[in-house]
């Protein structure tokens, strides 16, 4: 018979047992732990199979000094290598009889016995049968009976727990480290050598009982009387991080991790502790307790108001647990809080990913494709991903939301093929979807596909009809017709004007397109006395640019541009009339325009050359030479180096003995970093001074060219001259 028993102390459960005599197999079980089996005869406990014993053989009769450290030693070297258990070791090498065998065994199945009873929210049942249950106990594990009893067992149990209660007084914790209060602390008389040799001030107080040559709860005892009298002591808690921070490096986490949780039950509560913590259970493989932990250092940089902290915190358990969808998400509120928007698209988009290819519900990938449009709404592919997705769940109409942004974006990109298979799919779900038709048309104008974007066009007609709100069948042809009686009708109507224009143009009709560009522009010229409408400016600059050759509408457009305080327009507006003015040969509107735009913007440069080049054409090298050297100069003062020096060399090429050009030219080839050029131009300045026998700036002209190119003035024969007052005679040349 097999009975399942209630949640209650394992001591009541084993002296119910011993009091009925009862006869069967008690199984004990509890989270975290493997099952242990009593076999019990009459009340009396004869045989135990634990898992993994809290003793080893080989200890448990070293222990009860049945053999000593060097047989003890001997048994454990032999274990190693052959795998050979214990016991039988040790008979084999005469060791140890068989009662001391019988001896060690049990002291070794009370030890396990004693563990048991500790145990807390213990899951037992019990199986009445008069034999040991055959899937569980071994031959070997029948061998001998234990012939416990259960009152003598609890008995012992509450001496223990006496004896345990007077270890914790000076030994609150079993993980707690223990080293000397001072060198020499301890004397041979106080504690057997072989313990003190133990006490490292790395190995905890239990650590030292299990290691040492006698029973541990005894060693235990002694440790706990010597931390009384104060020869030990138990490692602070900043001394436990440290030792726990040695533990890691040495890979012993599992330590490690103990004595950072007793550092942080003892007050230690920082930032690097946690992360400590959270480490070691990382390394452990504790998973969940890893994430758990981390997630509280991230908790509390937030609370301390360190998002950085935070944020660098889970990134680092993110790259640990690449696949946790609940820390990305974790991670992005801070982000974004941070500022960090690009960075929390970036986790979004992972986040997305992953939970695609873990097959998360449709409703968490539509609050992560939301939350990641809300931070880049020009995000194409994300777009694209909630359209398919809202249609897929049956809600067209957000599908259809988020494919018109799409198809926005991608207008404004100038994608029009892509904007052209958003409206199609909007279309899909809704065919009579005005807004769409109409857009799809005008994208497929866009690309210049004519026929589609007047399918698209008639399509949007028979919607219009179908629903009464247009009787007539829509087309190019009859748009244009309507719109040229609007504009007959009522010439003012500039956006008919405009349409028409448009309308034209996509047919290749460019001079009725120009044609009604030219009407719009008479439905928005001002009466006279008023300010011309900035609108004009459209339909103008439309005509110039389909046909530059209309001078009259070119100049119109500059005059409107000028009226409206857009300055930089006219002038570029004028300057493009002077240049198709010259082209058709008529020089006198070529230079009318150049002298207003100059007069617009004195610095025009462009302007200015303009005019040079129209004087040079007609003759006129006076006043074409003094346009270039204004325009070299006015470069050089706003430093257009390059520009400069092309002046300056047109202007030369008219007068290449001008004084005031040469020191021009050389002053830009300076600038330029051209010494030699600009040297050159110097000498030339200092000859002509020496000529008109100006030695002064001739010898000014030869100082600055000698910084310049010291190697060239040293060769020329002006430079003797100069210096030895021995000028030749005005107009003598030079040797």
């Amino acid at each position: 018979m097999t009975e399942n028993l209630p949640f209650i102390e394992i001591t009541d459960i084993i002296q119910s047992l011993a009091n009925k005599r009862s006869t069967g197999t008690l199984e004990l079980s509890r989270d975290g732990e493997p099952t242990t089996y009593l076999f019990f005869r009459e009340g009396m406990i004869q045989h135990l199979k634990a898992p993994r014993s809290q003793v080893i053989l080989g200890k448990a009769l070293y222990q009860l000094n049945l053999i000593d450290e060097a047989d003890y030693e001997l048994t454990l070297s032999d274990y190693a290598q052959t795998g050979r258990r214990y016991g039988e070791v040790l008979a084999e090498l005469g060791l140890v009889s068989e009662e001391g065998l019988r001896q060690a065994l049990s002291f070794q199945a009370r030890e396990d016995l004693q563990n048991v009873l500790t145990w807390k929210q213990v899951q037992t049942r019990f199986h009445g049968s008069s034999q040991p249950l055959s899937d569980v106990f071994s031959e070997s594990d029948l061998e001998f009976e234990l012939q416990m009893g259960g009152m003598s067992l609890l008995m012992e149990a509450a001496r223990r727990e006496d004896e345990w209660s007077l270890v914790r007084e000076h030994i609150p914790h079993e993980d707690d480290v223990l080293r000397l209060s001072a060198p020499g602390a301890i004397k041979a008389e106080d504690l057997e050598v072989r313990i003190t040799l133990l006490i490292d001030g790395y190995r905890s107080a239990y650590e030292i009982a299990d290691a040492a040559p006698c029973n541990t709860l005894e060693c235990l005892h002694q440790l706990a009387e010597l931390v009384r009298e104060g020869k030990l002591v138990t490692l602070e808690p900043l001394e436990l991080i440290e030792l726990g921070h040695e533990a890691e490096l040495d890979d012993d986490h599992e330590k490690a991790l103990k004595l950072y949780q007793l550092a942080r039950s003892r007050g230690q509560d920082g930032f690097d502790l946690r992360r400590r913590i959270a480490r070691a259970h990382h390394m452990l493989g504790h998973k969940q307790e890893a994430l758990e932990r981390w997630l509280e250092v991230a908790e509390r940089c937030a609370e301390a108001e360190r998002a950085d902290l935070a944020i660098a915190t889970l990134k680092e358990v993110i790259e640990l647990y690449p696949t946790d969808l609940h820390l990305r998400q974790r991670l992005v509120p801070l982000l974004v809080a941070n500022a960090a928007k690009a960075d929390a698209a970036l986790q979004l988009r992972n986040l997305i990913a992953l939970a695609e290819t873990n097959g998360e519900s449709p409703q968490l990938l539509t609050d992560l494709m939301n939350q990641l449009l809300e931070l880049d709404p020009s995000d194409r592919p994300t777009l694209k991903a909630l359209a398919t997705l809202h249609r897929e769940e049956g809600d067209g109409v957000l599908a259809m939301g988020r494919l018109d942004e799409l198809a926005t974006l991608e207008v404004e990109a100038d994608r029009l093929e892509e904007a052209i298979l958003a409206y199609r799919e909007i279309l899909e779900i809704d065919p009579e979807n005005l807004n769409a038709r109409l857009r799809l048309a005008e994208s497929y104008a866009g690309l210049g596909s004519t026929d589609d974007a007047v399918a698209e066009y008639r399509g949007l007609a028979d919607i219009l009809y179908n629903s009464g709100l247009i009787a007539n069948s829509i087309n190019w042809p009859f748009l244009i017709r309507v719109y040229e009686s609007i504009v007959e009708l009522e010439p003012s109507s500039t956006p008919a004007w405009e349409w028409l224009a448009k309308a034209y143009i996509e047919n290749n009709q460019r001079d009725l397109a120009i044609s009604r560009y030219l009407g719009m522009a008479q439905s928005l010229r001002p009466t006279p006395g008023e300010p011309p409408s900035p609108a004009l400016i459209s339909p103008l600059a439309r005509v110039v640019e389909l046909d530059p050759t209309r001078l009259e509408v070119c100049y119109e457009l500059a005059h409107t541009y000028l009226a409206l305080e857009m300055r930089v327009e006219a002038g570029r507006t004028l300057r493009q009339l002077a240049e198709e003015a010259l082209r058709q040969e008529d020089v006198p509107k070529a230079r009318s325009a150049y002298q207003e735009a100059i007069e617009i913007d004195p610095f025009d440069l462009v302007s200015r050359r303009g005019m040079a080049a129209l004087h040079e054409l007609q003759g006129d090298l006076d006043l074409a030479f003094g346009i270039w050297l204004l325009c070299a100069e006015l470069c050089q003062r706003v430093g257009l180096l390059s520009e400069g020096r092309s002046d300056a060399r047109r202007a030369l090429a008219i007068s290449a003995s001008d004084p005031r050009a040469l020191k021009v030219s050389a002053a830009l080839e300076a600038l330029a970093e051209e010494p030699q050029a600009a040297a050159a131009l110097l000498l030339r300045y200092a000859e002509i001074m020496h000529e008109r026998e100006n030695s002064g700036l001739a010898l000014e002209a030869i100082a600055q060219a000698r910084r310049l190119d010291p190697a060239r003035v040293a060769r020329h024969p002006l430079l003797s001259l100069l210096s030895t007052g021995n000028t030749p005679r005005s107009g003598a040349p030079l040797r």
